[in-house]
C-alpha cells in the first residue's frame, strides 16, 4: 500500500532528477512520450514485476527508434529520485533490483521504486507536456 507522506517527501527529489536527466528541457518543456513512460511504470511492475519492467526500460531501443525518447532516463530519474546505496544511475539500480536475491528486500526495494516513479508522475505534470515528435535523447 502506497503511503502519501513518504511519496510526497520524494518530490523535491524527483524534480530534480527530472531537470537533471534531460527529461525536462531548458524551457522548462518535457516530450510527452515521457509522461507516458513514467506514467506506464507501475502498471509494468504490476504486469511483469520489479525486475523485468527495470530490464526492459534499461533495454537499448531498436534501431529503428533511436529518433524515439529513451526509456533508460525514466530509470536514471527514479536512480537519482531515491539515491540509494550509491544506486545512482540507471545501470546502477538495474544490476541492484536484478542482483537482489532476498524476497523482502526486494519487496522492498519495490515499494521504494514505485514511490519514486509515482513521484516523478506527479511532479512531471507541473511541466509543460509537447507533443513534438523531435526530442533530445
Amino acid at each position: 500500500m502506497r503511503n502519501p507522506r513518504i511519496i510526497e517527501a520524494l518530490y523535491a527529489n524527483a524534480d530534480q532528477a527530472l531537470i537533471n536527466t534531460k527529461i525536462v528541457l531548458g524551457k522548462k518543456v518535457v516530450h510527452g512520450e515521457y509522461e507516458g513512460y513514467i506514467a506506464g511504470f507501475g502498471p509494468n511492475v504490476i504486469n511483469m514485476g520489479i525486475k523485468p519492467t527495470v530490464a526492459a526500460y534499461c533495454a537499448k531501443p531498436p534501431e529503428d527508434d533511436v529518433s524515439k525518447p529513451s526509456k533508460k532516463k525514466v530509470i536514471e530519474a527514479i536512480a537519482k529520485t531515491l539515491n540509494i546505496l550509491n544506486a545512482t544511475d540507471a545501470e546502477s539500480l538495474l544490476k541492484k533490483v536484478i542482483n537482489e536475491t532476498d524476497h523482502y528486500l526486494l519487496q522492498d526495494l519495490k515499494e521504494k521504486i514505485v514511490n519514486a516513479s509515482v513521484a516523478l508522475k506527479i511532479m512531471i505534470r507541473t511541466y509543460e507536456i509537447s507533443k513534438e515528435k523531435k526530442s533530445e535523447r
